[in-house]
C-alpha cells in the first residue's frame, strides 16, 4: 500500500506491504496537516465538506513484475555461493532468479537496495548471492514415506508389519499397542533421529 498526503507544500509518502487500518491513515493525516483532530465514528448523517482538508491518495502497491518505470534489462551483482563465481551480469526486470554461468545453479534476485526497483550506489538492481527456492515445487509427502532404506537391515515401507515388529523387538524398541505400519516405522525413525 502506498499513501501520499499533500498539504501546504508538505508532502508525506508512506509505503508498506501491510494493509493500514483507518486509525493509522488518520494518524498520517494528523502528521501531514499538523492538526490534532479526534477520530470519531460518523453518525450516518452527511456532514458538510470541511475547508482545507488535503487530498489523500491511496495507490495499489507496485508489483516488482509489472512496474513500467524501470528499464527492461538491469544490472545484477552475481556472487555464487555454490562455486564462488562472481561477476556483474544483466537480467530482465522482474526476474526472480538468475543462473550462475559457471555451475548453472539458480540464484535468488534480492533487491540491491532496501526495496525492489531502486538501484544501489553502483547501479545494481539485484544481488544474486543465495540459492533460489521455488515456491512452485510441491511436495506430496509420499516420497519420504515410500523411500527405500539405505541400510537393508532397517525396515522401510516395503517391509511387512511382522518384519518391522521383529526389528523393533531385536532393538528393544517398545511397540505395545501400535498396529499401523506407518506408526511402527515412525518408532524406528524416532530412535535414529
Amino acid at each position: 500500500m502506498q499513501l501520499q498526503i499533500e498539504n501546504n507544500g508538505l508532502e508525506l509518502k508512506l509505503t508498506t506491504d501491510a494493509e493500514l487500518e483507518f486509525k493509522q491513515l488518520f494518524m498520517a493525516y494528523q502528521l501531514a496537516t499538523g492538526r490534532d483532530d479526534t477520530l470519531e465514528v460518523g453518525t450516518g448523517v452527511d456532514e458538510p465538506e470541511k475547508q482545507g482538508v488535503p487530498d489523500i491518495k491511496i495507490a495499489k502497491p507496485e508489483s516488482k513484475r509489472t512496474s513500467y518505470d524501470h528499464p527492461q534489462k538491469v544490472k545484477v551483482d552475481l556472487q555464487c555461493p555454490f562455486c564462488g563465481y562472481a561477476q556483474t551480469t544483466i537480467t530482465y526486470w522482474g526476474n526472480s532468479y538468475v543462473k550462475c554461468p559457471d555451475c548453472n545453479e539458480k540464484l535468488f534476485c534480492s533487491p540491491a537496495n532496501k526495496t525492489y526497483g531502486t538501484p544501489d550506489e553502483h547501479g545494481f538492481y539485484y544481488r544474486a548471492n543465495r540459492a533460489y527456492k521455488s515456491r512452485n515445487v510441491q511436495t506430496d509427502g509420499y516420497s519420504e514415506m515410500f523411500k527405500k532404506s539405505d541400510d537393508p537391515s532397517v525396515p522401510d515401507a516395503y517391509s511387512t508389519i511382522e518384519e518391522i515388529k521383529e526389528y523393533l523387538d531385536e532393538n528393544n524398541i517398545n511397540h505395545d499397542g501400535v498396529t499401523l505400519k506407518g506408526k511402527l516405522l515412525e518408532l524406528i525413525k524416532e530412535v535414529y533421529e
